[in-house]
């Protein structure tokens, strides 16, 4: 990719809405290489990548905070049980605040550059454990749709549109957590207008 939108939204959503901790969350076919050697030096930024470790790209490897590598011919099986097994691990290490999530496609058995075997439904899962994971953890989620390469663009269409329907599925699950977040916020910033008044009443 020429510009990495997800690292480009990351810092822009700190910067403009105050968001602490971000999780790097790329499950593309590649290397995470770039976010891994943007935010290097960046604490408020942990990277995350699992990926096949037999791609010829990218050449170099720029280390994640935590890179997981596949072999190549990875099944929906054999994916999604070392995917489930390591986001409640990585969600509690990172403690993010937003996850970005790069949804690669090109983990297909059928795509053209990658060398994972996943199933339309193998991606499916993929997505769900995701959100699951997220609104479980209490982490809201923004989401890019990743890689995907076949002359039949129908196909690649087809498989993008499985993030769309799992993030539909999750919607009311995520609204729920947001607003036991904001009247949790809501009501701390009430208890600090009644210290703040207790203490002005005791000076006064």
């Amino acid at each position: 990719c020429i510009f990495n939108d997800l690292a480009v939204a990351g810092k822009a959503i700190q910067r403009d809405a105050g968001v602490g901790q971000l999780l790097m969350l790329d499950l593309d076919v590649h290397q995470g290489d770039g976010s891994a050697a943007i935010f290097a030096d960046d604490p408020s930024v942990f990277t995350f990548s699992m990926h096949c470790s037999e791609q010829s790209f990218p050449i170099v490897v720029q280390p994640s905070e935590w890179d997981i590598g596949l072999p190549a011919g990875t099944t929906d099986q054999e994916y999604l049980q070392v995917l489930q097994d390591t986001l409640p691990k990585l969600l509690q290490q990172a403690r993010p605040e937003l996850v970005l999530y790069n949804a690669g496609v090109d983990v297909h058995k059928d795509d053209a550059l990658g060398k994972l075997a996943l199933t339309n439904d193998g991606i499916a899962a993929r997505d769900r454990l995701v959100f699951a994971a997220c609104t479980e953890y209490g982490a809201p989620v923004a989401c890019a749709i990743g890689g995907g390469y076949q002359k039949d663009h129908q196909h690649i269409v087809e498989r993008h549109v499985l993030l769309h329907r799992a993030a539909a599925e999750f919607m009311p699950a995520f609204a729920a957590m947001m607003d036991t977040k904001r009247a949790a916020a809501a009501a701390r910033a009430a208890q600090r207008r009644r210290q703040h008044a207790s203490v002005q009443a005791v000076v006064s």
